[in-house]
């Protein structure tokens, strides 16, 4: 016992002696090096030792002399053969901070430890032996060091003595108890949920060692910084392996546009390395280090063997403006964007990503479900095909242009795929479909006959659509719901509507069930004509379509006889076409009206006859004849018709 005693206390007998650091107090600070002992088993008891400042130790790991004697608390707690027993371990722990030092406003650096830097030991039979903690993440170190703050605020609540030491006990804490060493124990285990093994070392007939090691959240990695001592005659001491103070470093960082986290007031030991995190401000990109460090490695880890002046290299991220979704269907649509600006790097690819909104609605290169589609070329306007969608699917979309600066995208866009929608029975619904801001959804569909149709929409509000026709003219057009009600042709048809200023969710009834027919009719403007000394006499009909679709209409008429001649005219003598039932009145829409002129002349050779009167003159006589021209329109979609006549009569 006196050999391993003396080995450990050897580096101590060349420093001047001193007292334990003038900063250890009661209760402990954030920061302050925490010593506890604690048995496997019963009594409920903790012991704690406030060994002062974590980083007096890192500054001067040598303190001389005994930190403290334990004996007496150790005795009471554990009973007088304390040193003898096995289930008796001891650790030490420290954490300034739990803030994240990547955070919105992280802490500074405080006597060179940044936010999250524990200090915390290892069991160990040769002082400076241990194996060093390392691999830690940020997040880890977060976890260990919002455990420890409970901790410091438990043992806050405790009495300590002369000596800064403090007794806890389950029966008189019990609240503290689930915060002291209970929970967060230097007994093996995974202490803090994070230091898998323990902090420990065993109690033992001599003398129990733990190598501490300060852990910066910088690097995750720890570097050794002291050797406590726990002997058999309850003795604390510290001292470095080897003897002597460590070096410690700093890095003096130059980022415009940016930062680097892990430089600043760090403090690095010499020979550990600093983990430098380049953070470019919003809109740029790191692009490489210069300085004392070169490449574009990010996280940089570099060798502490002096101190350090390094710069961070950003460079504005491409700007992409402008994306755009056109010659949509229902599997394929052509995309694009606008590369207005490179950020003086070259281009190196550029493109447009895309994923199911109802997947993924914020599509980045390599995310969930993304699909990348690219095209060569720097700054300007370009499109990219997107093939292989799923008809009548919301898809979400970026165009992006990647410089060595990284990947600057646009802001997220929408669009939908086309939805066939058959009408069964001329009647066809779409039930909640969800419509995006600014995305134009597109349902074709075709009616096989004319119909007085009703097309309507429900849900949606700040909606605005159009209808078209299948060689793209507007038909009808509005804005809130859809509401058409009016006389759709046979043909295909294509509903588009696009989305307000918020996500909305709508259904769609189309309703072309009732059948649309043309009807002739025919109507003559007088019904009698007379015809005085057997004159030409002139009437005229009017064919008029009073359904409710448009159609042509062939007319056909009458033709003369042996005492009339009859003619038809409209711009011109259509008698023959009439006469041989060909004439067209050409399409007429619903309630629109055509002309036809007829003329009927009589035969006067046969209807008028010379007559001597009783003086012996001569008079003439008109027989009294007539003939009925008649007129006939019959639709030519359906076949229906309607006829009217003039009767001609001599006098």
């Amino acid at each position: 016992m006196k050999s391993l005693i003396r080995k450990l206390l050897i580096p101590i007998a060349g420093l001047a002696l001193s007292a334990a650091p003038a900063e250890a107090a009661w209760p402990p600070a954030p920061g302050d090096l925490i010593l506890g002992v604690q048995a496997t088993t019963g009594p409920t008891t903790n012991v704690f030792f406030n060994m002062g400042p974590a980083h007096v130790l890192r500054d001067n790991p040598n303190p001389g002399g005994t930190l403290v004697n334990l004996d007496a608390e150790l005795v009471a707690a554990f009973g007088a053969g304390w040193a003898a027993r096995t289930d008796l371990y001891f650790g030490v722990f420290a954490n300034r901070s739990s803030n994240d030092p990547g955070g919105i406003d992280p802490a500074a650096p405080e006597n060179g430890d940044a936010a999250r830097t524990i200090y915390t030991s290892k069991g160990t039979s040769v002082a400076g032996t241990a194996t060093p903690w390392m691999g830690f993440s940020v997040s880890a170190l977060g976890i260990a060091g919002t455990a420890h703050q409970g901790q410091i605020s438990a043992l806050g609540a405790i009495t300590a003595n002369g000596n800064d030491v403090a007794t806890l006990t389950q029966a008189a804490n019990p609240v503290q108890w689930n915060n002291g060493w209970s929970e967060w124990n230097p007994t093996p285990g995974a202490a803090f949920q994070v230091f898998s093994g323990g902090i420990q070392a065993q109690l033992n007939a001599t003398t129990a060692l733990v190598d501490v090691f300060r852990i910066p959240s910088t690097t995750g990695t720890g570097t050794y910084v002291t050797t406590v001592s726990l002997a058999a005659n309850g003795d604390v001491s510290a001292a470095r392996a080897g003897g002597g103070n460590v070096s410690y470093f700093t890095v003096t960082a130059t980022a415009t546009n940016g930062n680097i986290l892990g430089a600043g007031a760090v403090n690095y030991a010499d020979g550990s390395s600093a983990k430098l995190t380049a953070q470019p401000n919003a809109n740029f990109g790191f692009v490489g280090w210069s300085g004392d460090a070169s490449g574009t490695a990010n996280p940089l880890t570099l060798l502490m063997d002096s101190n350090k002046s390094v710069t961070a290299n950003f460079a504005p991220l491409p700007t992409v403006t402008s994306p755009t979704a056109t010659e949509l269907t229902g599997t394929s649509a052509t995309l694009g964007g606008n590369v207005t600006s490179n950020g003086g790097q070259t281009v190196t690819e550029r493109g447009v990503v895309y994923s199911e909104q109802s997947v993924n609605g914020n599509p980045l290169i390599d995310g969930a479900s993304v699909t990348k589609e690219t095209t060569a070329g720097d700054t300007g306007v370009f499109s990219v095909p997107a093939t292989g969608l799923v008809a009548g699917t919301t898809y979400a979309y970026k165009g992006f242009a990647t410089t060595v600066a990284g990947t600057g995208y646009t802001s997220v866009a929408f669009f939908t795929t086309d939805t066939d929608v058959t009408l069964t029975g001329g009647v066809g619904s779409v039930t909640n479909r969800a419509i995006q801001p600014g995305d134009t959804q597109a349902f074709n569909f075709n009616l096989a006959n004319g119909a007085t149709s009703a097309l309507t929409s429900s849900g949606a509000f700040g909606i605005s659509w159009e209808l078209r026709d299948g060689i793209g003219a507007l038909v009808d057009s509005g804005t809130g719901p859809v509401n058409v009600n009016q006389v759709l042709l046979a043909g295909d048809y294509r509903l588009l509507i696009t989305g307000g200023g918020a996500a909305e969710t709508f259904s769609l009834n189309l309703d072309g069930s009732n059948a649309a027919s043309s009807r002739p009719f025919v109507v003559a403007q007088t019904a009698l004509l007379k015809s005085k000394k057997a004159k030409p006499v002139t009437g005229g009909f009017l064919i008029s379509n009073v359904g409710t679709v448009a159609d042509t209409f062939t007319v056909r008429g009458t033709p003369g006889n042996n005492l009339f001649s009859v003619s038809y005219f409209q711009g011109g003598n259509v008698t023959a076409s009439v006469i041989a039932g060909t004439l067209s009145t050409g399409s007429l829409d619903p309630n629109t009206t055509v002309p036809l002129q007829v003329t009927v002349t009589p035969n006067k050779k046969k209807l008028i006859k010379k007559k001597k009167t009783a003086s012996g003159k001569k008079k003439k006589k008109i027989k009294k004849k007539s003939i009925i021209a008649a007129l006939t329109a019959v639709a030519d979609s359906n076949a229906s018709s309607a006829s009217a006549s003039v009767r001609v009569q001599t006098k």
